[in-house]
């Protein structure tokens, strides 16, 4: 299904997603610390249903993270940057822009059914008249936070065995650390759940049900490509290693193109080695070390931090 859905839709997925997505948080950002008032952007079903259709969309541009502080600021760039961006751009690699466009939007389609579901639950409970203090309730509870978080459960289950810096001291592996995220968001429903019995206020009925919608994504994903005899999955594994096999001979062949040119006219100083992944090459850092990976079926070079985390090509 997914292959075939790839091959009549694939031309009008959006390429470079991950980075797109930073850049319309940035843009969030810069409102919010404009003085604007981000109320006119939240997904607030009562002012969609009187004419305010922008919100469909517009309520992706506000930050996953609400501090406008300058702390705030600083930590949503450190863990962009340093994570979530890496994370992303290499799961757009492996993946395909197709599926990972497939994974992104469903993950921000199924928070919308998941709101519009509260919004009329709660306005049939209390009545229509109640539907204007509704509609800001539900806006206010959806974000794009849980969706980004599942890119992290995501690339966890990809490369189970990658190894990160928790805390950017503490080495993990990626498996424990996506069981750790896994372990957080169950804690953080069922907290909800327990303040909702407690309190009565349906803003923790309301993000609790967010929070499974937007991991439905993800349970679509794992089942797809959880290891046996799924035919879907087998589909799925191999897709993702034609994918990724198909941006390395690409690149390989763009690479030897520029070469064939002219080997003698190589000026001094042109860079030897380069990662098959990232593209690093001794010139953009001169301690990094390279090896070729006798698993590939073929000459392939990676850097240090892609040497035991990439698909092999076979």
């Amino acid at each position: 299904m997914l292959n075939r859905l790839e091959r009549k839709y694939g031309k009008y997925a959006i390429s470079n997603l991950t980075i797109k997505l930073l850049i319309v948080y940035a843009v969030g950002y810069l409102l919010m610390n404009v003085g604007f008032n981000v109320g006119y952007l939240t997904f607030d079903p009562y002012e969609i249903f009187h004419g305010q259709i922008w919100r469909i969309v517009s309520w992706i541009l506000i930050p996953t993270s609400g501090g406008n502080s300058t702390s705030d600021i600083m930590l949503f760039a450190i863990s962009i940057l340093l994570f979530y961006l890496p994370v992303g751009r290499l799961l757009e690699r492996v993946w395909g822009d197709f599926r990972y466009n497939l994974y992104i939007l469903s993950g921000f389609v199924f928070t919308m059914l998941g709101s519009l579901i509260m919004y009329f639950v709660l306005t049939l409970s209390f009545g229509s008249g109640s539907a204007v203090l509704i509609g800001p309730l539900i806006g206010a509870c959806t974000t794009t936070y849980f969706v980004t978080m599942s890119i992290v459960l995501a690339y966890a289950f990809t490369f189970p065995d990658a190894t990160m810096l928790f805390m950017f001291i503490l080495p993990v592996q990626m498996k424990w650390f996506g069981m750790l995220y896994g372990a957080y968001f169950t804690y953080v429903f069922g907290s909800n759940i327990f303040n909702f019995i407690k309190t009565g206020q349906f803003a923790y009925l309301v993000i609790a049900v967010i929070i499974v919608c937007s991991f439905i994504n993800f349970a679509i994903f794992y089942f797809l490509t959880r290891k046996g005899n799924r035919r879907g999955g087998v589909a799925f594994k191999n897709n993702i290693q034609k994918n990724f096999h198909k941006s390395l001979m690409k690149e390989k062949k763009s690479r030897e193109e520029k070469n064939s040119v002219n080997v003698k006219m190589t000026p001094k100083g042109h860079p030897i080695h380069k990662c098959a992944v990232c593209g690093k090459t001794e010139a953009d850092d001169p301690n990094a070390e390279f090896r070729f990976c006798s698993k590939c079926n073929g000459n392939y070079e990676y850097c240090q931090d892609h040497l035991f985390t990439h698909v092999h090509v076979k």
